[in-house]
């Protein structure tokens, strides 16, 4: 099959992910490497083997100089618009990493620059997207198993110690790490956020500088409710980054113990009593995870000349639903999507 020329924009700690995916994957060729710093450049060419004329600390002279087919963007979210749309102008296709951008008005931009260049492919990089967990409830509730979803639990339960500008963060999980959770709400049900109301606090023990706790009350369309639990200060009883989910339906209900349980109960017609008797659903078999997961989907895109999963007019509404989000965080107010300014529609 057809190999890809790519040039990763961004050499920080998820950029070297990315740099050391791109070399590993049979599909890819890693054709260069962009970062401002010429340090961290050298220092990755070394432990990567890369040759030095392959790393520019500008995009559009790398793109002037090195034949590429695909620009992977994992620079900050300040960045984005600028780097999406050079690279769009010299027509490659783009992967940006989560989040699509910094603030709302840069994501109605790139929808602009995307929209005038029909002929590329973009995708965002959700990653939880393509896990067996999440493709596996996605296809349970997709089947009509347990019925018309009505209510969702999502508890994230994490301790958090790797340091660094997180720290400081403001809302440090809604900042950050809700964007993957948010996807997965609406990939899951096949729903989009209506409403979001957040209560924020720091434990006392908490060594972050902002709020890194958090819970979410979110109405979604179709009228289903999410609770949602998060916290970075977590002590004792931990989950991982995926979190854990109980999921109730008209015919049923979904507890996704951990990243490799997933419990099945259904409707028995009882009143107060035990539970039925649990099924363990099988995760289904996916070929590639995570940044791997990704790159299949974007060229299966490409080969098939369709659109990528999490595509500029989908990922709009995950980051819209994140805007909203930290907008009920910082005004400490119900924020409603569909009659305020994050409702997708409003675009240039």
């Amino acid at each position: 099959m057809k190999t890809f020329n790519v040039i990763v924009v961004g050499a920080g700690f998820w950029g070297k992910n990315w740099i050391k995916t791109a070399i590993a994957s049979p599909r890819l060729n890693l054709a260069g490497v962009v970062d401002q710093s010429e340090s961290i450049l050298a220092q990755v060419a070394e432990e990567n083997s890369i040759d030095q004329a392959m790393m520019v600390t500008d995009l559009d002279q790398a793109l002037e100089k090195i034949p590429a087919d695909i620009v992977v963007v994992v620079s900050p979210p300040p960045c984005h618009r600028e780097h999406i749309q050079t690279a769009m102008r010299h027509g490659k296709h783009v992967i940006c990493e989560k989040p699509l951008a910094d603030n709302w008005e840069a994501a109605q931009q790139i929808a602009k620059i995307t929209a005038d260049h029909p002929n590329q492919k973009f995708m965002v990089s959700q990653t939880r997207r393509f896990t067996r967990p999440i493709q596996t409830i996605h296809r349970i509730i997709a089947s009509g198993q347990i019925g018309r979803v009505d209510t969702l639990c999502f508890d994230h339960r994490v301790n958090y110690t790797g340091g660094g500008y997180r720290q400081k963060l403001a809302f440090p999980i809604i900042e950050d790490m809700i964007s993957h959770h948010l996807d997965m709400l609406r990939y899951i049900t096949g729903q989009d956020a209506v409403s979001v109301y957040v209560e924020a606090w720091n434990p006392p023990w908490s060594e972050f500088t902002g709020k890194a706790s958090n819970n979410i009350l979110v109405t979604m369309t179709n009228d289903v409710h999410v609770n949602y639990f998060g916290t970075w200060t977590g002590r004792g009883c931990l989950n991982t980054y995926n979190g854990v989910m109980k999921i109730m339906g008209s015919e049923g209900s979904l507890e996704l113990m951990d990243d490799n349980t997933l419990l099945l109960y259904r409707n028995i017609e009882t009143d107060e009593g035990p539970n039925p008797a649990p099924e363990t659903i099988p995760m289904v078999q996916v070929q590639h995870e995570y940044i791997n997961g990704v790159i299949d989907a974007f060229l299966h895109a490409i080969d098939t000349d369709t659109q990528p999963p999490c595509n500029i007019e989908d990922n709009l509404k995950t980051f819209a639903f994140n805007c909203a989000v930290l907008q009920s965080c910082k005004e400490e107010r119900k924020i409603e999507l569909t009659k305020g300014m994050f409702h997708v529609r409003n675009l240039p």
